[in-house]
């Protein structure tokens, strides 16, 4: 049996013998091992952020989804997140008010207490829907 995934646009297959993911091109770890984006070929940012992102303002985190837009997705810290194209749609939108075409609209955030659980019930969702870390790092 053959477990193949995607990460941050390359396919990459489980070994079971070094129980890792490893990339399918070169069979090299994932971890460890940060490509730039396998659609657009831009490196990660110094923050860490996509290359085709940057930093977005009012953003906790986001994905271009790497050519995939089921796997894009934007989270505000406020526990409100978007997802597919939705999310593509309001990151140029973002991009466009970053450069000072449009305005940002404010966003409130949540209640401090409640924070931690929108994050990690975010992580659940992702892990239940099996997207498990490798969307969640990106």
């Amino acid at each position: 049996m053959n477990t193949t995934s995607n990460w941050r646009g390359h396919p990459i297959t489980w070994d079971y013998t070094g129980e890792r993911w490893i990339y399918a091109d070169t069979s090299e770890p994932t971890l460890g091992n940060r490509r730039p984006c396998g659609h657009c070929g831009k490196p990660d940012t110094p923050e860490g952020h996509d290359g085709c992102l940057g930093s977005l303002p009012g953003v906790m985190n986001a994905c271009c989804g790497h050519g995939c837009k089921g796997l894009a997705y934007v989270q505000y810290p406020n526990g409100r997140r978007l997802a597919g194209t939705r999310a593509l749609r309001e990151i140029r939108r973002l991009q466009k008010s970053r450069t000072g075409k449009k305005p940002l609209l404010p966003i409130p955030a949540a209640p401090r207490a409640l924070q931690p659980w929108i994050a990690a019930g975010l992580w659940l969702a992702l892990v239940a829907a099996g997207f498990g870390i490798y969307c969640l790092v990106s």
